[in-house]
This record gives structure tokens, sequence and C-alpha cells, in this order.
């Protein structure tokens, strides 16, 4: 795969972009994008792929060791949590994220106000006064993102805002990011939780081995890159050898549980009726359901396919 440039007015762009560390090894390399506003790019790859190291070098937080990095408009307020806590432990919850826009230039009647409204949406309410380090970390995660929001950055650069949350408390954090991408913000996310991100990411960012492999709209990306649809087929009666035979190509497995359904793997662009077709008279097709592969099957295919070149 190759690198696109999602198409549009650019907000961010980074040109050859590369990180080389003292061990000489390289974080990111060759690494070149255009980032719209508007837009939520989910920023995926295995641990050492290098998403820490692109955002980190967005943030300001490590200099390129090569390559470029465009922000449109100079003033505008780049807002970044990191993958680490990196809030003040001998603040309260309130304290810790109120600072996040004191820091930006709120005043504090503004910056209360702020803080209480992302206080009640991270559901921190019981928790406003209470001593960081008594949070657990999914809380010391969420005041570190609120803290981070304070300010409503025009550019949102975070690493793993998600982890250690249920399931829950992620779709409130990424539902609020969404917000301000909706108002005209940029916001990049890195995250392993690929079921939220193909909900709500417009782009998608693959990062393997040190290299930008495929960035697109998360539509594309799942339709140009998906490995193959899963369609179940029930039957009027419990598949014959004849039938198996006849979809020896798209591998067939009978159901254990219901012996008249049947599972194919069904590549992009094959229809329904080409395999009605082959099974003709010997079954009865009564049902048929086809599953699109998730952003989660791509990615586990794309990578695993990685490993087996490498290796």
């Amino acid at each position: 795969m190759s690198s696109h440039r999602v198409s549009g007015d650019g907000l961010l762009t980074i040109t050859d972009l590369g990180k080389c560390y003292s061990n000489s090894t390289w974080g990111i390399r060759h690494a070149s994008a255009t980032f719209q506003a508007g837009r939520m790019v989910g920023v995926l790859g295995p641990n050492g792929a290098g998403k820490s190291t692109l955002i980190h070098m967005l943030a300001g937080a490590v200099q390129p060791t090569e390559g470029t990095i465009t922000i449109t408009d100079p003033s505008l307020q780049i807002g970044w949590s990191s993958q680490r806590t990196t809030i003040d432990w001998y603040l309260n919850t309130r304290q810790n994220i109120e600072i996040g826009g004191v820091l930006y230039g709120l005043d504090r009647t503004a910056a209360r106000h702020t803080a209480n409204m992302l206080i009640e949406r991270f559901h921190l309410s019981e928790h406003a006064t209470t001593d960081v380090s008594m949070l657990s970390g999914g809380q010391q995660q969420r005041v570190q993102v609120a803290r981070t929001l304070m300010s409503s950055p025009d550019i949102m650069l975070l690493d793993e805002p998600t982890a250690a949350l249920d399931v829950e408390a992620s779709s409130s954090v990424l539902s609020l990011i969404q917000e301000g991408v909706r108002g005209g913000a940029l916001a990049l996310v890195s995250s392993h939780d690929l079921g939220l991100l193909e909900v709500f990411c417009d782009d998608v960012l693959l990062i393997l081995n040190q290299r930008i492999v495929a960035f697109a709209p998360t539509a594309q990306f799942l339709q140009s890159t998906a490995p193959s649809d899963l369609l179940t087929l029930t039957l009027g009666e419990p598949a014959n050898p004849e039938v198996l035979t006849r979809l020896q190509a798209f591998q067939p497995e009978p159901s254990s549980d219901h012996p008249t359904q049947v599972q194919i793997s069904l590549s992009p662009g094959v229809s329904l009726a080409e395999v009605i077709g082959l099974i003709g008279d010997c079954a009865v097709v009564l049902e048929a359901h086809r599953q699109q592969a998730s952003l989660r099957d791509i990615y586990l295919h794309l990578t695993s396919r990685e490993e087996t070149t490498c290796n």
C-alpha cells in the first residue's frame, strides 16, 4: 500500500518527517501527509510502530531529525494528551482541569465554568475535590484528557486517550472530541480501541514498521483493504457434500451449532447471485447474511501480513 493524501484544504502538513533516537533507531521515517480541519483521524499501528513518536513531534515534545511540520496558521491552539499520565499530583481533580484553561489564557471564571462542564461530561462530579492520587487509572486518564480540552484547541493530539477506560467512558471521551471536530478542529487520536475508532473517526492513518502505509477516509480504507466478507447461508436442509464441493473456492465452514448453516469467505466484488448460482439445485437457500469486515478485522489482516513479509 502507498500513502494517500486526504483531499481538501490542509490545516497541518508533514513532509518527509522522521525521528532517529540516540541509539540509532528510527521512531518513524519518511512520513508525509496533509490533515484537514474538521476531521478526526484514527492513528493505528502496533506498539513500537511510530504512533507516539509522530504525535510527540506534532506536539513539539520531540524534535524531528528530518523533514518539516507546517501549520497553516501558527496562532492555532494545540492541545496534547500524552499516553503517560502528566497530571499534577498536588492538585485535586477540579484544580487539575481548571489549570489547563488558565495556562491557555482563560480567566478564572471562564476556567471554572468550562471545568464544571467537562467534569460533568467526563463523569467526574463525585470526585471533583478528590486528590488525583486517589483516583483510579481510568479516572486519571479522564482528568488528563479533560485538561487538554479546556482551551477548545484547534488541533487535538491525543495518544491513547481511552486507555484504562471502559466502553461507556471511552465513547463519552471520543464523543466530546468529535464535537470539537465538528466545530472545525482537527483531532489525531491514537488508540487500540478499533471498534470505537471505526465509529468516530473520519480518516484512518496506518503506521507499520515506522512508515505511514495508508491514509484515507475510513469508508474508503475499509472498502479498499477489506480481505473478505463473511457470508452465512441458511439452507433448507443440512449441507450435503456436493454443496461444500461447489463452494470450495470460498472455504466453506458448516456451523456446528446450526447444521443448516454454512459460512464462506466472500471477496469484495463477488455477488450473492454468483454464490447461489454455484449451489444451483443442490440445495435451497432460505436466508443469506453478509457481514462486512470491520476495522479490527482489516487491521489484524494487514499487520499479520506485514509480519509474515518481514519474517
